[in-house]
């Protein structure tokens, strides 16, 4: 059995406890900066957070050709390359981390043409990339470039 002291810290401490698990809770339960604080028809003045737009690069294929042999883009934003074959053979887009090919950093599907598909690449650090097509290395090829943006 407790003593009467005991009794009674053992009770502030209860009760303490108590209202710091119930303070915990209310704040993780808090609307502060939820979508609900912000009036229909308003805009938020608070900045949103997570993956920058994307770019599409556009890129196309007539006569086993690419429609140019330099793509540039935005370091940092995703990339998705607008893909049309206008061929009746199959073509497609792989990514190289550099010329020696070394580090292959995706590859698209094959697309039998005429087609169009959109590859969504991802964002990439500033650098040259080598682009081509899997099925014709040797002669459909060219570079991404990839920087900062411009302020």
């Amino acid at each position: 059995m407790l003593s009467a002291s005991a009794g009674r810290i053992l009770s502030i401490v209860m009760r303490a406890l108590i209202l710091v698990t119930l303070g915990m809770i209310a704040s993780s339960c808090g609307s502060a900066g939820s979508s609900d604080d912000i009036p229909a028809g308003s805009q938020s003045s608070v900045a949103p957070t997570g993956t920058p737009e994307p770019q599409t690069l556009e890129l196309s294929v007539t006569d086993a050709m690419f429609s140019t042999d330099v793509l540039e883009a935005d370091a940092g934003r995703p990339i998705i390359v607008a893909f049309s074959n206008e061929d009746s053979i199959v073509h497609n887009f792989q990514l190289w981390r550099d010329d020696s090919r070394e580090e292959k950093l995706f590859f698209g599907e094959l697309l039998d043409g005429p087609g169009t598909i959109e590859y969504e690449i991802g964002a990439l650090e500033p650098g040259t990339y080598r682009f081509e097509c899997h099925p014709h290395v040797a002669t459909m090829f060219g570079h991404l470039i990839v920087a900062e943006p411009e302020p």
